[in-house]
């Protein structure tokens, strides 16, 4: 039992040294980790004692009284200090209010000196068969301090738990006491009951070295990384650690123990058993280090293969590219499932809009969180950036790497009852995603609230979630990045059939007709579509002029263009009136293989006698410049787009132009022209260029609003087409 205790002891101060080092080397800014360290070199201290007694070394200057004082004294020091520990727990940064660490700290420092310098708590210890010890007359004190920190540490530790801001934090206060009542029980069995109550005095020592490596082992766990804590991992480990040094230990106690029974003096024969016995420690450390890892990891790999399955049916769409397959299985194979297969009762997934720079919900279930819109700057992508993994609540509280974005971030999470963030990272380092997950549901109902509990993630559940995160983020990149491409090479191919179509159908100029002359200029600013306007010549008396907004659909609009140019150039040259034109034009747009696609247009029939015929389809309408009167008319119908409504039927009416008057036909592109103040065109400019040059000819006119047009957008891109029809009656005919 000797030679174990000295084991166990050169293994405590060896635990205690390397607590002090990593808390003041790498923590020593958290005065959580300064106090830890005092802790651990308080240990040092008392172990050294131990072990000197245990070794029974005489120190002439430190006797055996002396050094049972010091420790003693010690004993209520370490207990002052847990004290202020538990109350700064688990804040690792929280400034102590020094009256009352004064207040609270000064008796059991000062009355700790006194024990250990005084005889005023101990006045001698006599070595029996165990320890007599004889008690001095403030011994009462000393431990009214005692129980005063012991009651002081449980009262604290009860506080934490009513004041913990989320479950996970409860449960880690749990596991953390849990740790302090086993070691305390350890203590009070093998130190005090067993010894003095039994009579197994050889136990003394090794419950109290025992129990001081658990409480301090417990201690350095509990606060070196909150982030990450996951204390039955811990107490796993720690438990696998001493089974496997048992498991060690007998078989080559037993070994040594009868070769020593044995009187083996054959050299060879040691030797033999000794390079056996290594083996059997090599070996065996190994093989039961993998089984008491594989024995706490099966829950692990059981959630990683569940979460591994979810994707199994996507990667097989994604090698084929059938993108809307692809959405419909990561959705509802990787997203939905979280509800029904782990009662996830909410989870909603934000991605990033590069135009608007902010997120916008995309998809989810449970909870109202979809009408939020988080800027990029916003707390929690911010918090996303500075830890762009599995982001649990209580984490919130515990790492000091979101100290600045805590308090906002808090009351998200709690306003939408948000358990977990799930954060996506693209190539560049971006965050361009997001999933928020609710809480898991329990049977269990709080007792003070009468509100369902929930259940917390674990933090085998979290790092299992990991998993799934980056499993989620690559099928979602993947999906992104084909979207991306497909939508390049279809926008690339719209581009050029739009454009090949408009630069066939749009005329370049309009023949002019006995008495009229016509002029016009067309802005190709989309390549998405735009505006498609012509003219057809009966003869040198009469024509027929048309204008219409094809919208900016891609190559359904070039189409429609298409459709119309065919019925213009094949249907028209039979027909006298615009109403008849806007009738054909509807009934074959409305019963094409593209029905639904509408546009809204506007048909001039013009007789070199003066008389119009006109017909709206929802356009702009013919304004009309009466050179005798100097005003403008507008000359108005009021129908229906053409394909809107496949039975309608137009109505046209009729006009009679005096020689002189101008005519002005127009797309939306021109009022809608914006210059770099954001100012649209506006059409009193073109009225008045037409008023002061009403005795040039139309081409002049048009140049000279060309010029202004220009002048006014300068080199600020337009987004609509911009058409421009102007003719001029020079003459009519009896």
């Amino acid at each position: 039992m000797l030679y174990l205790e000295i084991f166990l002891l050169i293994v405590g101060i060896t635990i205690c040294f390397y607590i002090v080092f990593i808390n003041i080397y790498k923590r020593f800014r958290f005065n959580l980790n300064k106090l830890l360290a005092l802790i651990a070199f308080i240990s040092i201290v008392q172990f050294s004692i131990i072990l000197i007694q245990r070794l029974n070394i005489d120190i002439e200057f430190l006797p055996f009284i002396i050094r049972f004082r010091i420790f003693v004294g010690l004993i209520l020091y370490f207990s002052q200090l847990m004290f202020h520990l538990i109350h700064i727990y688990p804040d690792k940064k929280v400034i102590p209010i020094l009256w009352f660490f004064l207040l609270t700290g000064t008796p059991g420092l000062i009355f700790s000196i006194v024990t250990a310098a005084t005889d005023l708590v101990i006045k001698d210890i006599k070595i029996t068969r165990f320890y007599e010890i004889e008690f001095g007359d403030y011994f009462w004190v000393y431990v009214i301090l005692f129980v005063y920190y012991q009651l002081a540490i449980g009262y604290v530790l009860l506080q934490k738990f009513r004041q913990a801001e989320t479950s996970a934090l409860i449960q880690d206060l749990i596991h953390f006491l849990t740790g302090f009542i086993f070691g305390s029980i350890f203590l009070f069995v093998f130190s005090y009951f067993l010894p003095v109550m039994i009579g197994f005095y050889d136990l003394f020592y090794l419950g109290m070295i025992l129990s001081g490596i658990l409480i301090l082992l417990i201690l350095n766990y509990g606060t070196y990384d909150f982030t990450n804590l996951d204390f039955k991992k811990f107490y796993f480990d720690l438990f696998s650690w001493v089974i496997i040094f048992l498991i060690l230990f007998l078989p080559v106690f037993f070994v040594l123990n009868y070769m020593e029974h044995l009187k083996i003096n054959d050299e060879l024969s040691i030797a033999s058993v000794s390079v056996l016995l290594l083996f059997y420690l090599m070996i065996s450390i190994n093989y039961f280090r993998l089984k008491a890892s594989a024995i706490f990891l099966l829950n692990y790999n059981k959630l990683i293969r569940n979460f591994k399955s979810l994707f199994t049916f996507t990667e097989k769409i994604s090698a084929s590219e059938d993108l809307s397959l692809f959405w419909d299985s990561l959705f509802r194979n990787g997203f939905d499932i979280l509800k029904g297969r782990y009662s996830i009762d909410n989870a909603n997934l934000f991605i990033y809009n590069k135009k608007e720079k902010n997120y916008i919900f995309l998809y989810g279930f449970g909870g109202n969180v979809s009408s939020e819109v988080l800027r990029h700057d916003n707390p929690l992508i911010s918090c996303f950036k500075h830890h762009p993994t599995v982001i649990e609540k209580s984490m919130l509280f515990s790492n000091m790497v979101f100290q600045d974005y805590k308090k906002e971030a808090v009351e998200f999470f709690n306003k939408y009852d948000i358990e977990l963030g799930l954060p996506f990272i693209n190539y560049e380092k971006e965050i361009f995603a997001f999933i928020l997950l609710g809480g898991l549901p329990s049977f269990d109902t709080d007792y003070i609230t009468g509100l369902p509990k929930k259940r917390i993630y674990t933090r085998t559940f979290i790092a299992a979630f990991e998993y799934y995160r980056l499993q989620f983020q690559r099928q979602l990149l993947h999906g992104m990045i084909l979207e991306e491409i497909k939508d390049t090479q279809i926008s690339e191919h719209d581009r050029i059939v739009v454009n090949t179509i408009k630069k066939r159908i749009i005329p370049k100029k309009i023949e002019p007709i006995n008495g009229m002359r016509i002029s016009c200029f067309n802005m190709n600013n989309s390549m998405m579509g735009g505006d498609y306007f012509d003219s057809i010549k009966f003869n040198n008396d009469t024509t027929c002029i048309f204008m219409s907004d094809l919208s900016y659909n891609g190559v359904n609009s070039a189409l429609l263009g298409l459709e119309l140019f065919s019925v213009f150039h094949t249907q028209v040259k039979y027909m006298n009136s615009s109403d008849a034109v806007m009738n054909i034009m509807n009934w074959i747009v409305s019963t094409a293989r593209f029905a639904g696609t509408t546009a809204n247009a506007y048909t001039l029939f013009y007789s070199s006698t003066g008389q119009i015929s006109y017909c709206n389809g929802a356009y702009n309408p013919l304004l009309v410049y009466v050179p005798q009167e100097d005003r403008f008319v507008s000359l108005e119908t009021g129908n229906v787009p053409i394909g809107a409504d496949k039975e309608y039927i137009y109505q046209s009416e009729t006009a009679r132009l005096k020689p002189g008057s101008i005519g002005l036909l127009h797309s939306n592109g021109l009022q809608g022209a914006l210059n770099s103040s954001g100012e649209n065109y506006a059409m009193q400019r073109v009225e008045e260029i037409i008023r002061e040059n009403r005795d040039e000819t139309p081409s002049v006119i048009v140049r000279k609003v060309y010029v202004d047009l220009e002048s006014h957008i300068k080199d600020l891109k337009q987004n609509n087409d911009i058409s421009v029809i102007i003719f001029k009656v020079e003459s009519v005919s009896e």
